[in-house]
């Protein structure tokens, strides 16, 4: 019998940048049973890189069969309540990074116009 038992549900790994550099992100996510210590764990991480830096956020979850059901609930609701703050912060910056592709593709329209007149 095997004490330890991982079940992978997501993981991915994509380039940003399509024709150089080797900017990356990378995420997995797990669920690990052990029969030994009686216990399940989470584990998430998304890792972000470039060239020469790297991070990574974890997110993880433990939970041993002699916690309480109100520790066991606590623990998966603490983890939840990041899960949903971290969606916030990803969503606030993408919809942020959107405004400021508008703008500039704005402010070029408007400098290549100007340049027109000039010529």
């Amino acid at each position: 019998m095997k004490d330890r038992k991982e079940i992978t549900l997501f993981k991915c790994r994509d380039w940003l940048n399509r024709d150089h550099g080797i900017a990356m992100v990378a995420s997995h996510v797990t669920i690990e049973t052990r029969s030994k210590y009686d216990s399940l764990e989470v584990d998430g991480s998304l890792t972000i890189g470039d060239c020469s830096r790297q991070i990574t956020l974890d997110f993880d979850l433990y939970i041993h069969n002699n916690d309480s059901k109100v520790q066991k609930r606590k623990k998966i609701q603490v983890l939840r309540e990041k899960m949903i703050r971290m969606r916030k912060y990803v969503g606030g910056f993408m919809d942020a990074m959107d405004k400021a592709i508008v703008e500039a593709e704005a402010i070029v329209k408007v400098e290549t116009a100007a340049k027109k007149v000039k010529a």
